[in-house]
Order: C-alpha cells, then sequence, then structure tokens
C-alpha cells in the first residue's frame, strides 16, 4: 500500500464527544441514576499519527499506557522495537505497554526492550494458535502480576493482570485482554455469552478506581445502540463503574470504521 493511500486519522468524519453523551445519557436513563459519576470527568480524546503523538507528549510527564494488537510478536518485534526506540528517543515512551494476539513462541524466545522490563505473558494452551496478551512495565516501577483477576479461557476470554505501585501510597490495576470472534464449536451468540459470563465476574472483582482494562474485544461500539451485543457489553462495563475512553475509531479502512 503506498502512503497516499493511507487514511489519516484527523480525516475521520466523526464526533467523539456526541458519542461519549449519547452512551451516557442511555446508560444514566436506563439504570435510573440521577446524578453521573462522570458529570466532573473531563474526556479529552484525540486521534493522531505518531509524530503528532511525539510532539505534543515529548518531555510530557503524566502516565501513559500503550495498547497494541500486534497480530504475531515473533513476526512483528523487529517493527514494533524500532517503534517504542523511536517513542523513547522523543522522550515520550509508554510506561505501560499491553499486547494482544501475541500468537505461538518458545519460552526460549525473549522479546526483550531497552528500558522495561522482562515481558510478563500468557499463551493458549496447547499451542492453539491465535491469541495470547502481555503486558511490558518500564524500569522504575515494581509491579506483580494478579493471577486471579487474570482470566484465561482459549478463544473465548483472555487476559494478564498486573498491580503496578507508581509510589508507596498509588497503586494501579492493569489488564491486557482479547476477545477473538470466531470459535469452531460455539455460535456466535454463544461464545459471546460465554464471554460476556466471564468478564461480568471479572468486573465484579475488580476495584473500578484506579483499574484500566485494555485490549481488542472485537466489539464495535460504534454499533451501540443499535446491536443488542455491544449494548449488552457498554451495559456490564457501566454497571461496574467502567467507561470507555477511547471515543474514536480504532480501526479506518476506506468504506468502514469500527471502535474495538
Amino acid at each position: 500500500m503506498a502512503d497516499n493511500d493511507l487514511i489519516q486519522p484527523n480525516n475521520i468524519d466523526f464526533n467523539g464527544q456526541d458519542f461519549l453523551a449519547k452512551i451516557l445519557n442511555d446508560e444514566l436513563n436506563n439504570n435510573f441514576q440521577a446524578d453521573s459519576p462522570y458529570s466532573n470527568s473531563v474526556f479529552d480524546c484525540k486521534c493522531v499519527n505518531e509524530n503528532t503523538f511525539s510532539q505534543l507528549n515529548s518531555s510530557n510527564t503524566d502516565f501513559k499506557i500503550l495498547s497494541l494488537n500486534i497480530q504475531s510478536l515473533p513476526a512483528k518485534f523487529t517493527n514494533f522495537s524500532l517503534f517504542i526506540s523511536n517513542l523513547i528517543a522523543k522522550n515520550c515512551s509508554p510506561d505501560i505497554i499491553c499486547l494482544q494476539e501475541l500468537w505461538q513462541f518458545p519460552d526460549s524466545i525473549s522479546f526483550s526492550l531497552p528500558g522495561y522490563k522482562p515481558l510478563v505473558y500468557k499463551l493458549r494452551s496447547n499451542k492453539i494458535q491465535g491469541g495470547g496478551v502481555s503486558i511490558f512495565v518500564k524500569t522504575g516501577y515494581s509491579f506483580s502480576i494478579r493471577n486471579e483477576f487474570s482470566v484465561f479461557h482459549d478463544r473465548i476470554f483472555e487476559s494478564i493482570f498486573i498491580e503496578l505501585s507508581i509510589s508507596n501510597a498509588k497503586k494501579f490495576i492493569i489488564g491486557s485482554c482479547y476477545r477473538p470472534n470466531i470459535l469452531p464449536y460455539l455460535t456466535g451468540g454463544e461464545q459471546f455469552q460465554s464471554f460476556l459470563d466471564l468478564f461480568s465476574n471479572l468486573c465484579n472483582s475488580l476495584p473500578s478506581s484506579d483499574t484500566f482494562i485494555l485490549g481488542d474485544f472485537n466489539v464495535n461500539l460504534l454499533q451501540y445502540p443499535n446491536v443488542c451485543s455491544v449494548s449488552d457489553f457498554v451495559d456490564l462495563l457501566f454497571s461496574y463503574g467502567f467507561l470507555q475512553n477511547i471515543l474514536f475509531p480504532t480501526r479506518v479502512s476506506p468504506v468502514s470504521s469500527s471502535l474495538q
């Protein structure tokens, strides 16, 4: 694909704030809540390319999390490490990197990034192709894997969660999650309901404050509220105190866009 064929994020005809307002208004009405828990929150979502991101965030000390469906870590690691090296050179590298769809690789392979601790990851059992989730943590932070939150059911819902210490008094729970949208032995509806049950149990156990859930759920939020499965997913998040913060399409082609 030539450079001039690429869709530039800033050309997307989409109003993220209107999208957020629609979700909030519907959810508040459905849940009969008089006051929004997000009334004092500021949601400043932008679509930018790598150069613009670097310009906006160079020397910015705000905490940063990157989430990426990499579709084979072994195949993409060279390009991925160059991308992170460029961000490091521009002084705007993420503190946490969540990756999904690692695919399979032997334990003997080491994926090391300068400035980051060794990769923590979970892969599918019995070398089942696809899937897998991981997290890179920047050197200087202390963290532990929270196995009780790291729900992992091959090809239904896959996750890994850590507890990150920012200071002696401040800790975050951060998860990298993946939900595939194809399963040979279940219908789409059966698979989604199995995922929703697992995810609901997880959200019920997670603290809603200071918790970040990142990943690829293969649920196109732009279809809210017209598709039942999408509404069920958003309803579940909202009922446990979680809210979608990415408000613009994450996948864009010349003929379509989706927010997943």
